[in-house]
């Protein structure tokens, strides 16, 4: 038999969820992501809005969330893809990816979430190796 609340709580861990993820900082020392870390449910449907926050030209970002582990081989093979691929390879490690998103602009991306773990999003622009985030997917 199904307690009262059973329902409640099922309804508070959304099917869809929607976000938005900004890039600050206008230097290689200063950039990040914000937030940092995002919660989402096993199997829902994701959508992150990219805001681009910079003014400075060189702080072009993607978002690109990757299985545990693999940001260093992720990272070496966007550099094979170069910018005409928006420094995103085809990879089993990619989850999910952004465009590159110049300053002042916003991209959206649109996935479904994965088994539930610990993953990371990383920034694969030249240089920008230590943008980095966590999504924590229950």
């Amino acid at each position: 038999k199904m307690k009262p609340n059973q329902g409640l709580e099922e309804m508070r861990t959304a099917e869809s969820f929607s976000m938005t993820i900004s890039t600050v900082g206008e230097t290689m020392t200063d950039m990040a992501y914000d937030p940092k870390m995002m919660v989402v449910k096993e199997g829902a449907t994701v959508t992150i809005n990219l805001v681009n926050g910079a003014k400075s030209e060189a702080m072009i970002h993607n978002l690109v969330i990757i299985k545990p582990g693999t940001q260093e081989e992720v990272n070496a093979l966007a550099m094979e893809v170069g910018p005409d691929g928006d420094y995103i390879p085809d990879s089993e490690h990619i989850i999910a990816a952004s465009g590159l998103v110049n300053p002042g602009e916003e991209s959206k991306v649109t996935f479904k979430a994965p088994e539930a773990g610990t993953y990371q999003f990383i920034c694969t622009y030249p240089g920008h190796i230590a943008m980095k985030g966590i999504m924590v997917v229950k």
